[in-house]
């Protein structure tokens, strides 16, 4: 597969992340209470994640991300060293 564009990145993790099994591979940093990890998803060493928050499913964190407090983060792909801001909804998006 030839990745020309977000869209073609989305498709390519949504089949990685789903043919990979159902065990989720973790490496965050610390999770906030009341967080729901959802698999199939991938999160790397580094990460932050605020409490109250919905990840998953099809999700990728890059490494050394900060997700705040009650962020919803679905079928999306974000890269490294990325900040989501509290209450944030992230849905079939690749955020930078």
């Amino acid at each position: 597969m030839q990745l020309t564009n977000a869209a073609d990145l989305l498709a390519l993790n949504r089949h990685y992340l789903t043919t990979g099994g159902d065990t989720p591979q973790l490496a965050p940093r610390t999770v906030g209470q009341h967080t729901h990890l959802i698999t199939p998803l991938r999160i790397e060493e580094g990460t932050t994640i605020g409490p109250g928050c919905v990840i998953g499913p099809r999700v990728y964190i890059e490494r050394n991300c900060r997700i705040g407090a009650d962020v919803l983060i679905k079928d999306a792909v974000i890269l490294r060293d990325t900040v989501i801001e509290d209450g944030k909804q992230v849905v079939g998006e690749v955020v930078s």
